[in-house]
Parts: structure tokens; sequence; C-alpha cells
């Protein structure tokens, strides 16, 4: 496993960098260090990456300012409550 891909899978969905990385060199990366039987295979496979990439973005812009919230929301909260007797 080429270091470059362990590094990617290391910090998938935590640090935007990797993950911009890998979606402007890829293909390249995918080219020159995976097998391909014929570039028809290597566009096949390539077009599922991209697929299932902007899937994970999507849902990812959705999610984290949604957890975000929630946990800014419960932080600020009414905070514990006080019972008398």
């Amino acid at each position: 496993m080429p270091l470059v891909t362990f590094v990617a899978l290391l910090f998938m969905g935590t640090f935007p960098i990797p993950n911009l990385l890998l979606g402007f060199f890829g293909n390249e990366l995918a080219w020159r260090y995976r097998p391909f039987d014929s570039p028809e295979e290597f566009r096949k496979v390539q077009a599922a990456w991209t697929k299932w990439g902007i899937i994970v973005f999507v849902v990812m812009v959705l999610l984290v300012p949604a957890v975000a919230g929630f946990l800014w929301a419960s932080r600020i909260g009414p905070g514990p409550v006080m019972i008398r007797h």
C-alpha cells in the first residue's frame, strides 16, 4: 500500500486537506499505483469513486453543521435543574 493511500485512509473524514488532495490528484494516483486492465475499466472505477466522493461530501456538509449546532445548543442550554425539598 503506497504511503499516500495510508495517509489518506488515516485522515479520511477528519481533515479537509487530504480529501482535497485526493479529489485533485486521485485519478493520477490511481492510474499510477493500481493496475487496470483497460482505460475503460479505469474510467468506470473512477466514476464510482467520484459518485461516492460527492455523496460523502454532501453528507458531511449537512452533518457537520447539524452536529455542531446540537453541541452548541446543549452547551448553552438551561443547565442543571436544582430541586429543593
